[in-house]
């Protein structure tokens, strides 16, 4: 019985194992085409921050999504001339505080959000057209990647992830103040289990059942031992 059951327990545990590895978190998948990442989560939503602007606050909310101003800033959506034709409105961040240095903006999503992406873009206009900006993105407050964009153009970048995300952080590092636009959100594409677990999650839960039944046999065909 002692041997039985040690079979049993291993078994038991190579099942586990593989539910665990099926399992496990992998970190972020990271985006710079909109392209890709809108074939990787097509059901997602986009603000683009509406047609009027909206004064410096703690926080805006657009469809659920709220846009806080971190540590010493405050968060506005203005009128980006100098990123397109008038009347491309966008939203960024402000601070009165000298040497602030805490993150630029704070984004809550809603409930089992899985993927997001974001164009940006530097608002310091004494980068011209050669120079770059760099920001660092914190996902549900793990830092990320870190995204290049000039003061003449956006660039995207866009997440996926297997668990909800709760928070996504935006920190300037140089650059001036980070400039958004068409933020996209939602979930991801479903995941379904990998062929190759799930292959060895059956194997091992089959060859469980055969033990059990061989056992089963024997106790059967074991003549019944009489006290002498």
């Amino acid at each position: 019985m002692l041997r039985f059951s040690k079979i049993v327990l291993s078994f038991t545990a190579f099942a586990l194992l593989c539910l665990a590895a099926h399992d496990a978190k992998a970190a972020p998948v990271i985006f710079t085409s909109r392209t890709t990442f809108d074939a990787a989560a097509p059901g997602t939503s986009t603000i683009t921050f509406g047609t009027t602007a909206a004064a410096l606050a703690n926080s805006l909310t657009y469809s659920g999504v709220t846009f806080a101003g971190g540590t010493d800033y405050q968060v506005e959506v203005i009128d980006g001339t100098n990123v397109g034709a008038p009347g491309n409105f966008v939203l960024t961040s402000n601070t009165n505080t000298a040497g602030a240095m805490g993150p630029n903006i704070v984004i809550t999503p809603p409930a089992n959000t899985t993927a997001f992406g974001f164009d940006i873009k530097s608002s310091n206009s004494a980068l011209g057209s050669i120079g770059t900006g760099s920001y660092q993105i914190f996902v549900n407050g793990t830092p990320v990647a870190t995204v290049t964009p000039t003061y003449t153009s956006f660039s995207f970048i866009g997440f996926t992830s297997d668990v909800p995300i709760t928070s996504i952080t935006i920190q300037a590092l140089t650059g001036g103040d980070p400039v958004l636009d068409n933020f996209t959100f939602g979930p991801a594409a479903t995941e379904t289990p990998e062929p190759a677990t799930m292959l060895l999650l059956g194997s091992g839960l089959a060859g469980l059942a055969a033990l059990a039944r061989r056992r089963r046999r024997g106790l059967r065909q074991t003549p019944a031992t009489m006290p002498v």
